[in-house]
């Protein structure tokens, strides 16, 4: 389970009068599973989601799966994979307008350092049936066996980019957090820089059955 908070707002109507605060939120749950596949350095996954969204007194929910195959090359210490992603369907859009998920397939790599207790990870992908692309690259910083720290950002800051604070746009797509593993429980805490749009804070917490 997860949830993200995008915080309070200032609302207001078509003439610009105040209709008081709002706030805009994010949960979903998930599910997922993986095999072997031939070889045990193969391993063929598959997550299932259901996500909710609400924004004032909008919402909406859907249904969300990603499935994907890693290789390991264990010489190297090197994992690559492959994923098509948001695959599902809308239960209840924001309006009555129909939509579709923008299904993404996505190419990643994983190296695990030799000389820092560090894995850095590159992700590639595209939108199905469209021209845009995007990248993104990363690291997770093993500090122990029960906690690490993750960073990361992507191409998708060009998008976010307002051309007038060189901060926001430089660090615009990036995001930091933290994981703790209990016991087979894995809860994380992270935060995202949204350009323009300031900080968003997440949590979440994964039971490994």
């Amino acid at each position: 389970m997860r949830t993200l908070n995008y915080g309070v707002f200032d609302g207001y109507d078509m003439q610009g009068e105040s209709t008081g605060t709002y706030t805009a939120s994010d949960v979903w749950f998930s599910a997922a599973y993986n095999q072997s596949l031939f070889t045990p350095d193969i391993k063929l996954g598959v997550t299932v989601g259901y996500y909710t969204s609400r924004i004032e007194a909008f919402k909406s929910t859907l249904i969300v799966m990603t499935s994907g195959i890693v290789y390991k090359y264990t010489p190297l210490d090197i994992q690559i994979g492959i994923s098509l992603q948001n695959m599902g369907n809308v239960i209840k859009g924001y309006t009555d307008i129909k939509e579709s998920l923008p299904e993404t397939i996505v190419a990643g790599l994983a190296k695990k350092l030799e000389h820092l207790p560090m894995t850095l990870c590159l992700d590639v992908g595209q939108i199905r049936n469209t021209d845009e692309y995007w990248a993104r690259f990363g690291g997770v910083i093993h500090l122990s066996q029960m906690l690490e720290a993750r960073w990361g950002s992507s191409t998708q800051k060009i998008d976010q980019s307002t051309q007038i604070n060189l901060t926001n746009d430089f660090l615009g797509s990036t995001g930091a957090g933290l994981t703790i593993h209990v016991e087979g429980v894995d809860i994380d805490f992270g935060s995202y820089l949204f350009g323009a749009g300031g900080w968003i804070h997440g949590l979440g917490c994964e039971v490994q059955f």
